[in-house]
């Protein structure tokens, strides 16, 4: 299952991530945090405040494999990643949630996915954000502060 957490920037994405991470934790679910990795890029404040609140590393993908291969490994029911519009222009992230999302028998049975992410709200626009909100279970969109 696929939840996508959208809104602009200081809206409280990273915020509500944490919390649906801390429910799922409180139904003994095992937890995996997930960030871009990108080069020079620093960890946002949002996920310095969700590796403390999950006591819980951050780990980097940046690429398909990655994401792939440390969802399965680590046998994770629920999966976070958060600032997920740095994602954008790299078709290989939205391939593998729909890989992860799929029956393949390696991936976690039951698996939920929950996305945080800003989209650039032009309407004429195609984002990964918007991509990822079409095969959604559940679409979050916070307004701005």
């Amino acid at each position: 299952m696929l939840r996508v957490i959208c809104g602009p920037p200081h809206s409280g994405k990273s915020e509500t991530l944490t919390s649906k991470l801390l429910k799922q934790r409180a139904l003994n679910k095992r937890i995996r945090i997930l960030v871009p990795a990108v080069m020079g890029h620093e960890k946002s404040p949002g996920v310095k405040i969700m590796e403390r609140a999950l006591a819980l590393p951050a780990i980097p993908v940046g690429n398909k494999m990655d994401c792939l291969c440390v969802t399965r490994r680590s046998k994770a029911n629920v999966i976070g990643i958060d600032d997920c519009h740095l994602f954008e222009g790299k078709p290989w992230f939205l391939e593998a949630i729909r890989e992860l999302l799929s029956n393949d028998p390696r991936n976690p049975k039951d698996l939920i996915i929950i996305l945080a992410g800003t989209d650039n709200y032009n309407p004429k626009k195609q984002t990964l954000m918007r991509e990822l909100r079409k095969i959604s279970k559940l679409s979050i969109d916070l307004p701005a502060i």
